[in-house]
């Protein structure tokens, strides 16, 4: 299909098979990535018709749950969330775990509510290393930033690096 005239292709998909560069190696040349992110507030903004009644607050908790396009068709707090567990359930517990080689579910899970309840805050691996050995979970150093990088290869956690830091 690829070398036919008018064919266009398109592959989409979050597994660990597209996680991998493999997939790249495979394509090398013959692919464009694109990456589609969750809505902006600015773009889910744009896509309501709001009324004075709400206030600020209102209107960003409600982008907090409609950052999916596909959430800004309901109104129902059950199916948003239920889509979203979907979305976290598929990407942490399928794709993760799979390319991770199966490891412990739960250690996982507790390395990523380590990353959200430290959101906005400086961390590090030792930081959510010592954080963890104090929940008496086992981790190496280097497991745990294996596993660090492949939070963040999944698109599901994002690293920033400080722009304070001057050297």
């Amino acid at each position: 299909l690829f070398i036919l005239p008018n064919v266009d292709l398109y592959l989409t998909g979050s597994n660990a098979y597209f996680m991998s560069s493999q997939l790249a190696t495979n394509l090398t040349g013959r692919y464009v990535e694109i990456e589609v992110l969750p809505l902006s507030f600015e773009e889910y903004l744009s896509g309501q018709s709001l009324t004075e009644n709400l206030n600020t607050t209102e209107i960003f908790n409600n982008y907090l749950f409609s950052a999916f396009p596909y959430l800004l068709q309901t109104s129902s707090y059950a199916e948003k969330i239920d889509y979203l567990r979907g979305i976290y359930n598929s990407i942490l517990l399928n794709d993760i775990v799979t390319r991770l080689g199966n490891p412990n579910p739960t250690i996982i899970e507790r390395i990523v509510r380590t990353l959200l309840s430290s959101t906005g805050s400086l961390i590090s691996t030792n930081k959510i290393r010592n954080t963890l050995v104090s929940q008496n979970v086992s981790i190496s150093h280097n497991t745990l930033e294996n596993y660090l990088t492949t939070l963040t290869d999944s698109l599901l956690f994002y690293s920033v690096p400080r722009f304070d830091v001057k050297g």
